[in-house]
């Protein structure tokens, strides 16, 4: 006979104790990082970042942490190459970033829409990124929300001259920009160069929530339009 103690724990024969489980997963969501998840099913990336930066000049929207803090409003812990990962999970298609020389091409890529969601003031908010982002139209005219559309430029490789290995660009930290830069994963689908004042962004302060303050970014993925049909006249 067991001892009692023993069957005690045990519990009643033939019956196993409850286990925790975890709880289930949405279908398609696929977690990549703490702070990084897609989704496959809604063909969305969703980020968890916290605002950095309120006003001032703007280079982007998204940076890694401890990298880009003085030029972009939010900033969250993740690996550039996931960030990648997770745009191509969602059947993103890369483009190019802009090309410089030796003439101008804006970015290229899947047009993506990007939102905010956050907290503030005791009130649930979401709304388009770019809502957060001002052009100036110049002395004695309203600032304006912009107007470009994000689209997934998908960085590039380039060669270092004595270096082994190619250089992947996105490592650079240059997730979410608004000033066109070569190795870019996400930029605007319009000329914007800090190297002229006429095409800068700023932080529109009045609309964007007090520094620290959690914001999940997503990126949903604008399918492209079908192709158009055609009306050939049939052949024998």
């Amino acid at each position: 006979m067991l001892p009692l103690w023993f069957a005690l724990c045990l519990g009643p024969i033939g019956i196993e104790p409850a286990r925790p489980t975890d709880p289930p997963k949405a279908e398609g969501l696929v977690e990549l990082a703490p702070s990084l998840t897609m989704d496959r099913t809604r063909k969305e990336v969703i980020v968890q970042s916290q605002v950095v930066l309120r006003e001032g000049a703007l280079e982007l929207l998204l940076c890694p942490v401890r990298t880009k803090e003085h030029e972009s409003i939010l900033a969250a812990d993740i690996p550039p190459r996931s960030f990648q990962l997770a745009l191509l999970g969602i059947g993103a298609k890369p483009g190019s970033p802009a090309v410089f020389e030796p003439e101008f091409h804006p970015p290229t890529g899947q047009k993506l829409v990007v939102d905010v969601e956050y907290d503030w003031d005791g009130k649930h908010h979401r709304h388009p990124a770019r809502d957060w982002i001002r052009a100036d139209q110049g002395e004695g005219k309203d600032p304006k929300a912009m107007k470009a559309d994000f689209v997934f430029a998908g960085s590039r490789f380039v060669r270092i001259p004595g270096e082994a290995r190619a250089r992947w660009l996105g490592d650079e930290g240059d997730l979410i920009c608004v000033a066109n830069f070569p190795g870019a994963v996400v930029d605007i689908n319009i000329a914007s160069d800090n190297a002229n004042a006429s095409l800068l962004f700023n932080a529109w302060t009045d609309r964007i929530p007090p520094r620290g303050t959690p914001v999940k970014v997503i990126m949903t993925l604008v399918e492209d339009p079908p192709a158009p049909a055609t009306n050939a006249p049939a052949t024998k």
